[in-house]
């Protein structure tokens, strides 16, 4: 748990996040552009662990280890998340003399720890999530006395809070359900950077020659099964040969049996500039819905910033088709559908440039920050004055 900024006077907010100083984790990104924004305004209390302090790994399904299998089904018995003991320990008697409070997730425990503290005070906070828990979505793989428990903290928090941020319209429709009352705010992240600069353009794969695919971010049981799409490229004839480059872990196996006539390449996790330095190399990049509709793989945003054309494997009503409806540069596919091969030979023979590709500045961090800096201002500025 950090100090309080010392770099502003006045009013205070503390920003709850676990995963606040975790690299590539889509929470962690989230949390250091808010707290950097926030820091405009606000005197920031961050409260995380240490950066020393793992918080990422398996969730405990796929090809994590039968131990940790094991010890997920355990956590799902019985505690909110795997990561209770640390919010009970850190958060079970926070007191934090601020104005109000910024709680970013997931993981849950440490947002219903310390809202529980916040609301003892009278301190209005505003949560921000990317996931759904259990309220509001089916397949959680929660049962027993943890889903009793989760269920009853998770209202608790929706209705103590002053706003809620949520990254898709479906999480947001879900959230007003349990607390009608409550403003929301639909922002999903933000992307860093843009396409890389220069003069380059797009060479449209010939008949005949390779498909090279590129997918970045991991596979896990919450993602879309992407072989039956990749089965139907590979089987059409229309290229040589089709080849997924993988970067990223695969928790959910689907390249352990790639489909006939598919090599599949696998590669670590990079920094996006990196990405950025080797995106070329490849002719598509796909990304891959979830199998919640309300969720939105949060690298959709940051593929935007890619200097090739991009695939979305969706189930056609779904958050993420609805996100990349008016977005440049991508083709939005369902992984069953006939058609595919077509579609994605002629979504590559187009002559893609710069500017047809480029990313819309509305969805970049600063406007994204922005945003949620100002909703904040407003309800828990407003919720402040009104208890004073």
């Amino acid at each position: 748990m950090a100090a309080p900024d010392p770099g502003r006077r006045g009013r205070r907010i503390a920003v709850v996040s676990l995963h606040a100083h975790r690299a590539l984790a889509p929470r962690g990104e989230r949390t250091r552009h808010l707290v950097a924004r926030l820091r405009r305004d606000w005197e920031v209390e961050l409260v995380a662990p240490p950066a020393a302090m793992a918080t990422g790994g398996a969730a405990g399904s796929g090809r994590s280890s039968l131990p940790r299998r094991a010890a997920a089904r355990a956590v799902a018995a019985t505690l909110l998340d795997k990561w209770e003991p640390w919010s009970a320990r850190n958060l079970g008697r926070w007191q934090s003399r601020v104005d109000a409070a910024l709680l970013i997730g997931h993981p849950f425990s440490p947002l219903v720890y310390a809202a529980r503290r916040l609301r003892a005070a009278g301190i209005p906070y505003a949560v921000d999530v990317g996931d759904p828990w259990v309220l509001t979505t089916a397949g959680h793989g929660m049962r027993g006395v943890a889903l009793w428990r989760a269920r009853r903290a998770e209202r608790r928090l929706w209705q103590g809070a002053a706003a809620a941020v949520l990254t898709t319209a479906g999480q947001a429709a879900g959230v007003s359900e349990v607390s009608p009352e409550l403003a929301t705010l639909v922002r999903p992240n933000g992307y860093d950077g843009s396409s890389p600069p220069g003069e380059w353009a797009i060479a449209p794969v010939t008949a005949g020659s390779p498909l090279r695919i590129a997918h970045f971010g991991m596979f896990n049981n919450q993602r879309l099964d992407p072989r039956p799409l990749l089965a139907r490229l590979a089987g059409s004839g229309l290229w040589s040969r089709v080849s997924l480059a993988q970067f990223g872990d695969d928790f959910a196996g689907f390249l352990d049996r790639p489909p006939a006539g598919v090599e599949v390449e696998r590669h670590p996790a990079y920094p996006w500039q990196q990405v950025l330095n080797r995106a070329t190399d490849f002719d598509l990049a796909v990304v891959v819905g979830n199998v919640n509709p309300s969720q939105l793989p949060s690298k959709a945003v940051q593929y935007l910033t890619l200097p090739i054309p991009r695939l979305a494997i969706s189930r056609g009503d779904d958050s993420l088709a609805a996100y990349l409806a008016d977005k440049p540069g991508w083709l939005v596919l369902g992984a069953e559908r006939e058609d595919a091969p077509a579609a994605v030979r002629a979504h590559l023979d187009r002559n893609w440039s710069a500017a047809q590709l480029d990313a819309p500045r509305s969805e970049s961090w600063p406007a994204v920050a922005d945003a949620i800096a100002d909703f904040l201002e407003r309800r828990l500025g407003a919720e402040r004055a009104g208890a004073r």
